[in-house]
């Protein structure tokens, strides 16, 4: 089994999880935002993605038909000024909350990440990810070497095919971020094609309780 199966196994409705993280409205769709696994003020291309993706995020919010919210968790990560700043010019209303990862990505009907093992973990709650990353030259230059696709969302790659959409370098912009999140909260068809094809990862993954026997294990040998 894999530690993430424990790590997000959360008992929740999507339903459940919008009341969680403060959403009463049972038709608002949350999209939540995942700009990097490490504090964003640290790095400028950091803050420079966080910018794009939580702008244009909001831009295809307020383009949806849709009651579309802009939920950023784990907010005590980032920059005061820096999120007060986002949010003041952002065109469609954003939460942002501390902590609740889980339950962020459990409550969203898509969530905008830029790293692989996020794509797992909105994999693990049935969230279909957008992944917006920029990869390295060498990276560019060994996947045309080697002729083929080279998916870097852990879905795509399980599954050998594209299941989720990936929008890396010259395709991590403002538009096509825009354009996929008001994209995926509309059609509920491509949505449910793509959480049905995430469970078959997730069960292939095994059942909970790795942690405690890992943990066990090692125990024993103490």
């Amino acid at each position: 089994g894999h530690p993430l199966v424990d790590l997000m196994n959360i008992n929740m409705t999507r339903d459940e999880a919008k009341l969680a993280v403060g959403y009463a409205e049972r038709f608002e769709r949350p999209v939540a935002i995942l700009p990097s696994d490490f504090p964003v003020d640290s790095d400028e291309e950091m803050v420079n993605m966080f910018r794009l993706i939580v702008n244009a995020a909001a831009e295809g919010a307020a383009a949806s038909i849709r009651k579309v919210r802009i939920l950023i968790p784990e907010a005590e990560k980032y920059d005061r000024d820096l999120l007060a700043e986002i949010v003041k010019i952002c065109p469609a209303r954003i939460r942002c909350i501390d902590g609740q990862r889980k339950e962020a990505l459990r409550a969203s009907h898509t969530a905008v990440v830029t790293s692989g093992i996020a794509t797992l973990e909105a994999t693990m709650v049935d969230t279909p990810p957008i992944l917006v990353q920029q990869s390295s030259k060498f990276q560019g230059i060994l996947s045309s070497l080697m002729g083929k696709k080279r998916y870097l969302s852990i879905p795509n790659i399980v599954s050998g095919k594209k299941l989720t959409p990936e929008l890396v370098n010259k395709n991590a912009n403002h538009q096509n971020v825009s354009e996929e999140v008001c994209g995926l909260v509309e059609d509920t068809v491509a949505m449910e094609n793509m959480v049905k094809g995430m469970v078959e990862i997730k069960n292939s993954l095994g059942s909970t309780g790795t942690i405690k026997k890992a943990a066990e294990a090692v125990y024993r040998l103490l």
